[in-house]
């Protein structure tokens, strides 16, 4: 017999025909079977949990386990791969949840939510979690839980100087996983920075055919934060937007976008060296700007799992494939302003969907 009583789920019942003979001697058919072993009931409203006695009374459990006199409660052999794929089913309801983990104030709350999911679904703290995703074979799971007391390291390929790698890896394979670790990393990086290929050709309004895909790649080249925001000023300018020009305020390079039509406005922010430190975190968590962003580091991590923040922190990636995808569907209807209103509608970070 099996029950789940979720209230959100459609009512459902399966039981077993009238005449079946399992139902035992001397029953006689009725429009309304009664609720006896052989149901399996689905959610609903009204649904209730099976006493113990009706759990007891299980056909399929007594047949595959005699009670033998005694009461036995039921039981279900689990293996890994069932808890495996249990964890990864509830880190997705975590990953969804996330969406939604904006405060009354306006806060993001959505990097504790993707942490913990991170965290359900590897089983490792989430810095490790990240290693874990990269599928190295001599970094498995089990090898890296033996890390998960030990603190955090800045440079995730630090990792193989640890001893209890260096007691099962010589340092030759210590040092193909440290380039491979950092390989992955600078990919990451690079894939963060590119738009998609279904939105890659799509034209720039108001720019002389420049395309989404050329956007990226001067953006990539870029080796200031102000230059950086430069570059993008120039050509959100040539979409019809008023930029101011581009100021240093403590770490940041900041910018801000206005529509011409409503006067709506949105501030644009980029960090020194494009990652996000605890102190920058800390700095932007109470203005509601758009941070572009290439990563965090360790203490911004931490910082925003601990709070939430008015600020958004987005990838350029995540920025342009918004920007690409709102003329992609508005053609000739695209105005500035749906530009600047699009940008201020991000409801929480990117950043954290892939802590």
């Amino acid at each position: 017999m099996i029950e789940l009583t979720d209230p959100r789920l459609t009512t459902y019942d399966i039981v077993l025909d009238a005449d079946d003979p399992s139902r035992g001697p001397g029953r006689e058919p009725s429009d309304e079977p009664e609720a006896l072993a052989g149901r399996l009931r689905l959610g609903g409203p009204h649904s209730v949990r099976l006493t113990p006695e009706e759990l007891a009374g299980d056909p399929v459990q007594s047949a595959e386990q005699p009670d033998r006199g005694k009461r036995r409660a039921p039981s279900v052999k689990l293996y890994y791969a069932d808890v495996e794929q249990l964890c990864e089913q509830v880190a997705g309801y975590l990953r969804a949840a996330a969406e939604l983990c904006v405060g009354e104030d306006g806060s993001d709350h959505s990097f504790r939510m993707h942490a913990l999911a991170q965290r359900v679904e590897s089983g490792l703290p989430t810095w490790l979690a990240r290693v874990s995703k990269m599928r190295i074979p001599s970094l498995h799971r089990e090898r890296l839980a033996k890390l998960a007391g030990g603190q955090e390291l800045s440079h995730l390929s630090d990792l193989v100087n640890a001893d209890v790698i260096k007691a099962v890896l010589d340092e030759e394979e210590r040092e193909v996983v440290r380039k491979t670790i950092e390989s992955r990393m600078e990919d990451e990086r690079k894939q963060l920075e590119r738009v998609g290929g279904e939105v890659a050709g799509e034209t720039i309004p108001g720019t002389e055919g420049e395309t989404f895909a050329e956007l990226s790649g001067d953006l990539d080249n870029a080796e200031t934060a102000k230059e950086y925001l430069d570059r993008l000023c120039e050509t959100v300018r040539d979409m019809g937007l008023h930029a101011t020009d581009t100021a240093m305020e403590g770490a940041f390079a900041v910018s801000v976008w206005t529509a011409p039509g409503t006067g709506a406005t949105v501030e644009i922010m980029v960090p020194k060296q494009f990652v996000l430190t605890a102190e920058g975190a800390k700095a932007v968590a109470g203005r509601p700007a758009r941070a572009i962003v290439r990563g965090a580091d360790t203490g911004a991590r931490r910082v925003l799992e601990e709070q939430g923040t008015q600020a958004r922190f987005v990838t350029m990636e995540y920025l342009l494939q918004t920007l690409a995808h709102l003329v992609q569907d508005l053609q000739h209807a695209f105005s500035p302003d749906h530009a600047v209103e699009e940008l201020r509608k991000i409801r929480v970070s990117s950043i954290g969907r892939d802590w």
